[in-house]
């Protein structure tokens, strides 16, 4: 089953939150809620596997007159000087098998970072275990000290965060919806969509290898594969006619996702940008034609 990382929008998901957060932190202290989770700035992330919560984090904003942000380390000489809002993210939680660890705990940190970057968020403080420290690193979080009883304190600028993850759209229309983007992580071998099956959702891979497989008279056949930042599913989504083609993951696979009545909410809402749209699906069919006429040729 693919992971799903979402920010928390609905009840049921705090609850779910809290409630896997609890089963986490029993052991320590009993509680369920702190003073955090009712402040209005507080987000939180949430990792579904196979429908039941893998991973939660969760980010508020960083008071540079707050003690509370400040424990078990406070970043304060560091927040004066950055300007901005500062965001912190506070805790993580995973209850997860081994080999699924590295990989829920980075896409929470991303999905994190996102929401943070999307809510006007300048810089986020993070105190990261020693022992993920490269994931940390690749995120583009760098140490403001040395490490400290196992955790590094760090910080990164949201700015050059999305600017690396915006870098990475060929569809770049597509950021015109970001909204309602989360992630999906795919494990090596999982489908991804299955030809005939109609289309709830849209993908854009951030890495990994996609293979497309269609239905053939001699079997299941493989015509392809689908770079990286290119928009997957779309049409299908669009029209939520049967899809065409089946993907499967080649390898660990993460993708930008987005799902088709959100998707068409904002349509219905805003019209106008149904031509972000359009030009998408206008380049599609272009490549199409000239994909058919070389074969022609051939």
């Amino acid at each position: 089953m693919p992971i799903v990382i979402k920010q928390a929008r609905t009840s049921q998901q705090l609850v779910d939150i809290l409630e896997h957060r609890h089963r986490c932190h029993f052991q320590l202290d009993g509680k369920l809620v702190d003073h955090m989770d009712v402040l209005p700035s507080t987000m939180n992330t949430v990792a579904y596997l196979d429908n039941r919560v893998a991973g939660s984090a969760r980010s508020v904003l960083y008071e540079k007159t707050n003690s509370s942000c400040n424990e078990p380390y406070s970043f304060s000489d560091s927040s004066q000087k950055l300007s901005g809002l500062i965001g912190y993210i506070d805790m993580v939680c995973l209850s997860i098998s081994e080999h699924l660890f590295p990989t829920i705990f980075l896409y929470l940190l991303k999905m994190c970072i996102y929401q943070l970057a999307q809510n006007g968020f300048k810089h986020i403080f993070f105190l990261a275990p020693e022992t993920m420290s490269a994931q940390v690193k690749t995120l583009g979080f760098s140490a403001v000290s040395a490490p400290d009883k196992g955790f590094i304190p760090n910080v990164l600028h949201t700015a050059d965060f999305i600017k690396t993850f915006e870098a990475g759209f060929a569809d770049r229309e597509i950021l015109r919806f970001q909204e309602i983007f989360y992630y999906t992580v795919f494990e090596p071998g999982e489908i991804m969509v299955v030809e005939g099956e109609r289309g709830n959702n849209a993908y854009v891979s951030e890495n990994g290898e996609v293979e497309v497989i269609v239905k053939s008279k001699e079997g299941l056949v493989s015509i392809s594969h689908i770079p990286t930042g290119q928009l997957i599913g779309e049409i299908a989504m669009i029209t939520n006619e049967p899809r065409t083609a089946s993907l499967i993951c080649k390898e660990t696979t993460a993708c930008v996702s987005f799902d088709r009545g959100d998707f068409l909410r904002i349509l219905y809402a805003e019209p106008h940008r149904s031509i972000d749209i359009f030009k998408i699906l206008s380049r599609r069919i272009l490549s199409s034609n000239k994909q058919i006429a070389e074969l022609r040729k051939a």
